[in-house]
């Protein structure tokens, strides 16, 4: 079954983050995309440690922005999900780095938070296996720092989208995930809070009780669901989730569930592969976030 989180693509959350640093984050530097220009003026940082098992490796993480965000925004596997979703509504503008937090100067992958022209294409994104990019760098537990020194010129693999350099100093306080606080497996799993809540969700949805799901949710995930149901239409987007929402054998799929204080993460298997819903905890109840 393909469960409606990879069909709508509708649930992103995050996970709270501890800091172990106080001073603010500081970037000097500019993007360059084409003929637009983006002055850079915020830096966060945030090293992810993938123990849920939903990213290729551990990540750490560091947002130059144009304008102040929530240093959580960077916390969580899908964290980089959301920053997209941002960018695309226009309310940030910058870049996201993701480097090894082992061998952060071996290499970076990055992507360039400007919305495309086109709302179906994805944003630029960009490796670099170590020539000289990234210089300067010191990672210790509380702060991060160094220079980075980009430029695509359009050509191979970028054919198709414009020249962009992008080209900065920055250091941030480097922030961690929250320790996790149960990690439940297996029927244990299911029977878990965030689970429940989570089945109560889809029920709701398959019955086209919006009103139900609603109460599910938060403010942000169900503000996406309205955006969703606005495109496709109410009548045609209830007989989609009539469809492909089944309570039952999302049961089946949930094999695990991480717990980090408030914040959950449920980890479904199916036949394709691995998905993930993170989920929140308000005024004791837990909802799709």
């Amino acid at each position: 079954m393909k469960t409606i989180l990879s069909i709508i693509a509708l649930f992103f959350g995050c996970m709270v983050s501890t800091a172990l640093a106080i001073d603010a984050g500081t970037v000097s530097g500019t993007l360059k995309v084409g003929k637009e220009q983006v002055k850079l003026k915020y830096c966060y940082a945030h090293q992810y440690n993938n123990e849920e098992g939903m990213r290729e490796a551990p990540e750490l993480r560091i947002l130059m922005t144009d304008r102040p965000v929530q240093q959580s925004l960077l916390a969580g596997y899908d964290a980089p999900i959301k920053i997209d979703r941002l960018a695309r509504q226009e309310k940030i503008r910058g870049v996201l780095l993701k480097l090894d937090p082992k061998k952060p100067a071996t290499g970076m992958s990055g992507t360039i938070l400007l919305k495309p022209k086109d709302p179906k294409a994805s944003l630029i994104f960009f490796t670099s296996s170590g020539n000289n990019e990234l210089k300067d760098m010191k990672v210790g537990d509380n702060r991060v720092g160094g220079k980075v020194d980009y430029k695509s010129d359009g050509q191979g693999f970028f054919k198709d989208i414009p020249s962009f350099e992008l080209s900065a100093s920055f250091s941030a306080p480097l922030f961690h995930d929250e320790p996790i606080t149960a990690r439940l497996v297996g029927p244990k799993a299911v029977k878990s809070a965030p689970a429940q809540a989570l089945i109560s969700y889809y029920t709701a949805l398959a019955k086209g009780d919006f009103d139900a799901a609603r109460n599910n949710a938060t403010d942000e995930s169900w503000n996406e669901f309205e955006e969703r149901k606005a495109q496709i239409g109410e009548k045609e987007f209830k007989k989609m989730l009539t469809e492909m929402t089944n309570p039952s054998e999302l049961a089946q799929q949930i094999n695990k569930v991480f717990i980090r204080g408030s914040h959950a993460v449920v980890i479904l298997q199916e036949a394709g592969g691995k998905s993930a819903q993170s989920m929140i905890q308000i005024n004791g109840e837990w909802k799709v976030d």
